[in-house]
């Protein structure tokens, strides 16, 4: 027997209630609608949930049969039947269904821990014959669901559905099971929203224009648990902010299925009111959604402490495509990205697929303790003054001007990607000191960088903002170019207060001199480590003689030389002697031409040395063949030495 979790039901049976499907036990789970599979029969999933409608593995609805059907694999089917099975997917949510290994006698198809049989059947060889489903199902349905201390058990998964049904009023079963196991003393009960749909099926509103939210359940349905209690919501609701200007939260209202709006936040714990929006909203006509609705199955606990000291973080994409141009030709583009506040993950488009493309919202301070957005998107990534020049504020009291023009002059725009409905892509203006303020911005891009992100402890929403970028504009208007290294902001904490640093210098990383290395930050250790291992260079000598009286028909032994991967070898310097005689005249060769610097060497009685100043042309490659060759004597030169020396470097 294949013992289920009262998990996997509960899961099968939100998703199919999810999708709009409802209970009926009075028909099967599951049946055949085709007795045969000739002439391009079809398989129906039908019964109690008219999974029909839903259809099989992402909108797939039937499955053709026939012998030619690319669906199923038709080796060795000519002459075996093979047995198909139909499942749950307890993790995608999702159903699918799975063939087996045609044979005389075929077995059932693998069935995975995380998911439920809802049937199987047999597909016959070819040639006719009737779709056979087994009667009864073969063990590896039935199900035994165990709820709290008690069972739900059924001969079926069907059986244990029903089960499940009838038992619903006595269900507390936890959902978060924690390593203890021990549910009578960590566990959780279902909290929160059940399923976050998303685009056309969203219940929240992209933004609002009056001081009504509207919940759209009546179109788009919306469930969730409070304190263990499901409640399902499938009728528009409202609520009204009356409080002013500010950031207002909307939660449902206890396990009623109305809606409150509060400036006063609810928590986020496993007794408070369920969130499912926040609103930033400007007093007048324009409010920003948020979306809020976190899960169900969440653990609260690790949720408000992430919320509370780390807040929301970036996954991937939102690269950087495009940051140039002056005032009204300034530009901002992003790809599309993905960012998570806790448990939801949020999918954010491409800026070129925003409602107005690569548009952005221009945030700024406008009191001590608040900030306030401007009610149109703006396609240039900064506030601007009449003259389209950048905006800034004074910091300790919110007065604001426009830059005047200069080009030594810079102020900071803080990009942040939020779960903003409508255009999630933020630029605050800088809030500056009253100095830098009256000295008309920064003095340059190096001390605006030196400026952290602002503190928005005043802006209710702080840890939902995730810091990406740093912009810098010049006082005239001009995008400065973005450094990657100092600028990209998208892997840093969004807390403290959305605020945040960058990757900090190695510079700046102090370190303990240790063994041969004397420094006291990280970058001077590096650089002296560096020096420490120096790329190694030696040398060596190959020595050629002669004895007897020397002569330019005599010739010396070739030297080949073999130079190993990530070594490099020069000829540096000739030192020659002969032992009686006047002189003898002599040339080094590579590869039987002549090394530049290395001709007309003159050989007496005593020692001599030609080292050019130049060794450029002298490198060595892998198989060089190097000989000295006498070109001329004078007075019977006699016993010749010839020591050449070499430089041998190794990269490292």
């Amino acid at each position: 027997m294949k013992k289920l979790t009262i998990e996997h039901i509960e899961s099968l049976a939100q998703t199919l209630e999810t999708i709009g499907l409802k209970f009926s036990p009075s028909t099967p789970l599951v049946q055949i609608q085709n007795s045969s599979y000739e002439s391009g029969a079809t398989f129906n999933i039908v019964g109690s949930y008219d999974i029909y409608t839903w259809m099989l593995s992402g909108n797939r609805g039937t499955i053709n049969i026939s012998e030619t059907n690319t669906e199923f694999t038709t080796s060795a089917w000519t002459t075996n039947p093979f047995r198909v099975l139909v499942f749950f997917n307890t993790l995608t949510k999702n159903f699918g269904f799975r063939e087996g290994i045609p044979a005389a006698t075929p077995s059932d198809p693998v069935l995975l821990d995380h998911e439920i049989a809802l049937t199987y059947f047999t597909i016959p060889a070819s040639g006719g014959g009737a779709i056979v489903t087994p009667t009864p199902e073969p063990s590896s349905v039935v199900a035994s669901a165990v709820i709290n201390n008690s069972s739900v058990t059924g001969a079926t998964v069907k059986d244990a559905l029903e089960n499940l049904e009838a038992d619903k009023a006595n269900i507390t079963h936890a959902v978060q099971h924690y390593p203890t196991g021990s549910d009578s003393v960590n566990a959780q009960s279902y909290h929160g929203v059940l399923a976050r749909t998303l685009v056309g099926s969203n219940p929240l509103p992209s933004t609002i224009t009056t001081t009504t939210f509207t919940l759209g359940a009546t179109a788009n349905p919306i469930t969730y648990y409070y304190k263990a209690t499901k409640v399902i919501v499938n009728s528009d609701k409202t609520a009204t902010l009356a409080e002013g200007a500010g950031f207002y939260f909307v939660y449902f209202d206890g396990a009623t299925g109305n809606i409150l709006a509060t400036k006063a936040f609810p928590g986020i714990s496993a007794d408070s009111n369920v969130l499912i929006a926040a609103i930033a909203w400007n007093g007048t006509d324009l409010g920003l959604v948020y979306d809020e609705r976190h899960s169900y199955t969440r653990n609260h606990d690790f949720h408000l402490w992430a919320h509370t000291t780390v807040g929301t973080r970036y996954k991937s994409g939102l690269t950087l495509t495009q940051n140039s141009g002056t005032g009204t030709a300034a530009s901002f583009a992003t790809t599309a990205g993905e960012i998570a506040d806790e448990d939801i993950l949020f999918a954010i488009s491409a800026s070129s697929a925003f409602p107005t493309a690569n548009a952005c919202r221009l945030w700024y301070q406008n009191g001590v303790n608040s900030y306030t957005f401007d009610k149109t998107t703006s396609t240039v990534p900064f506030k601007r003054g009449a003259n389209n020049r950048p905006f800034v504020v004074k910091a300790s009291d919110a007065t604001n001007k426009e830059l005047t023009t200069a080009t030594n002059r810079f102020a900071n725009v803080f990009v942040y990607a939020t779960s903003d409905l409508h255009t999630p892509i933020y630029m605050f203006a800088e809030s500056m000191s009253d100095v830098v303020y009256a000295n008309n911005g920064h003095t340059s891009t190096a001390n605006a960088r030196a400026i952290p992100f602002p503190n928005l402890s005043g802006f209710a929403l702080s840890p939902e903002l995730k810091p990406i970028y740093r912009l810098i504009v010049r006082a005239d208007g001009q995008l400065q170019a973005i450094n990657m290294v100092q600028d990209d902001y998208r892997t840093v904490s969004s807390l403290p207060m959305a605020a945040g640093t960058t990757s900090t210098t190695a510079a700046a990383v102090s370190f303990n001199p240790a063994g041969n290395l004397s420094s006291i930050n990280v970058q001077n250790a590096i650089e002296e480590l560096d020096a420490h291992t120096h790329t190694p260079v030696k040398y060596f000598t190959e020595t050629w003689t002669m004895e007897g009286e020397l002569a330019t028909t005599r010739t010396f032994i070739e030297k080949k030389f073999r130079i190993a991967s990530g070594t490099t070898l020069k000829v540096k310097q000739i030192d020659c002697k002969i032992k009686s005689g006047t002189s003898a005249t002599i040339k080094l060769q590579k590869n039987g031409v002549d090394l530049t610097g290395f001709t007309s060497i003159s050989a007496t009685t005593a020692w001599g040395n030609t080292a050019p100043a130049s060794d450029a042309s002298h490198t060595l490659a892998n198989g060089d063949v190097i000989v000295p060759v006498c070109t001329a004597v004078s007075a019977t030169p006699v016993n010749v030495s010839i020591n050449v020396t070499f430089e041998e470097t190794l990269t490292v």
